[in-house]
C-alpha cells in the first residue's frame, strides 16, 4: 500500500485565529490555524505570513519549525503550499485570495465571514471555482464530532417546529456560525425578520457590525428565534431545537476545537470525503445575515432569503 504524500501548508495572517494560540487558554487545542497544521502528521512544511515583523516573531516562538514570510507572493513561490489558510481581517480576504489562487494551491481555507459584501464573496467563490481550488469556509462547528451527532439525533425527535439560538459579539462575527449551523441542521431559510439590539453591542469584533434579535423561517416549516447577548455579561453560543417527539439542547456540547477542520480538508484532498463547508455555504450564510440586517434597518419587516 502506497504511503500518502506529505503536504505543505501556509497560514496568512498571524493574529488571533491565525497563530496566537495562547489567546485561547480555555479552548480545546488546536485553537488556531497554525496549531491545526502543526498537529497534522501529513503536514511536513508550515509557512507563516504576516506584514508585521513583531507578529511573526511572536508566532515563531509558538511554532519554531515554521518558515516566516512578510510577502504572500514570495511565500507562495518558495513554499508552493498545498493548503493555504487565510486568517487576515475580513476586508482583506478578497485581495489575499486573489494573490493566492494565481499559484494554484489544492485548497484554501478562508476565515468566516467570506466578505462583508455579497459581490466580494461571490468573486472569491468564483476565483476558486474557475481554478478548481477547493474552498472551505471556517464554520468550525460543522466539524465538531459532537455537533455532527446532533444532526443525526434530529431525525429521532421528528420534524423541528421551534428553536431558540443565542450568540454574542456581532451578527457577522459569531452570528455567522449560528446561522450556518442552523442551516446545516434545518435546511434553507425562506425568510427572516429582526430588530437591532444596541443594548448588547458593547463588544464588537468587526467594524460596523450589529447585534440583531430575530426570527428565521425555514423552508421546512421550522422557526428559530435568534437572541443576542452582551459578551461582557455572557459567553454564550447555544441552540435548543424542539421537535414533535422531544428536544435537543446544544448546551455544553459545543467544543470549539479546529481539529476536525484539518482532518476534513485532508480527507477531501485524498478523495475520502466531500467538502461540507464550501464557498457556496459561506454565500448562503451571508445571504441570511444580510437579510437580517436589512430587516433590522426596516424596523423588523420580513425579508425573503429564497
Amino acid at each position: 500500500m502506497n504511503a500518502l504524500p506529505p503536504l505543505r501548508a501556509a497560514v496568512i495572517g498571524c493574529g488571533k485565529i491565525g497563530a496566537e494560540e495562547l489567546l485561547y487558554p480555555k479552548a480545546l487545542r488546536p485553537a488556531t490555524h497554525a496549531a491545526l497544521f502543526s498537529e497534522q502528521k501529513r503536514i511536513t512544511v508550515l509557512a507563516l505570513v504576516d506584514s508585521s515583523k513583531s507578529q511573526l516573531e511572536k508566532a515563531k516562538r509558538l511554532f519554531p519549525r515554521a518558515f516566516l514570510f512578510r510577502s504572500v507572493q514570495r511565500m507562495m513561490k518558495e513554499i508552493q503550499p498545498d493548503i493555504v489558510s487565510v486568517a487576515v481581517p475580513t476586508p482583506m480576504h478578497e485581495k489575499i485570495i486573489g494573490e493566492v489562487v494565481f499559484y494554484h494551491p489544492l485548497a484554501v481555507i478562508c476565515e468566516k465571514p467570506l466578505a462583508l459584501q455579497m459581490k466580494a464573496a461571490e468573486r472569491i467563490v468564483d476565483l476558486c471555482r474557475k481554478r478548481r481550488i477547493m474552498l472551505f469556509v471556517n464554520h468550525t462547528r460543522r466539524f465538531d464530532p459532537e455537533l455532527l451527532k446532533v444532526r443525526r439525533e434530529i431525525k429521532k425527535i421528528g420534524p423541528i417546529v421551534q428553536g431558540t439560538a443565542y450568540y454574542t459579539r456581532g451578527l457577522f462575527n459569531n452570528g455567522t456560525h449560528l446561522v450556518d449551523l442552523l442551516r446545516f441542521y434545518l435546511g434553507e431559510v425562506e425568510s427572516v425578520s429582526g430588530l437591532r439590539n444596541r443594548g448588547t453591542e458593547h463588544w464588537q469584533d468587526l467594524k460596523n457590525d450589529m447585534n440583531v434579535d430575530g426570527m428565521l423561517l425555514f423552508k421546512s416549516g421550522s422557526r428559530v428565534a435568534l437572541q443576542s447577548f452582551d459578551a461582557n455579561d455572557y459567553s454564550i453560543f447555544d441552540i435548543v431545537l424542539y421537535g414533535r417527539k422531544g428536544s435537543i439542547p446544544l448546551t455544553k456540547r459545543v467544543k470549539g476545537s479546529m481539529k476536525g477542520l484539518g482532518i476534513h480538508v485532508i480527507d477531501c484532498l485524498d478523495g475520502k470525503a466531500k467538502p461540507m463547508s464550501t464557498g457556496e455555504d459561506g454565500l448562503e450564510a451571508l445571504e441570511i445575515l444580510f437579510a437580517l440586517k436589512k430587516s433590522a434597518e426596516l424596523q423588523g419587516r420580513a425579508v425573503k432569503v429564497i
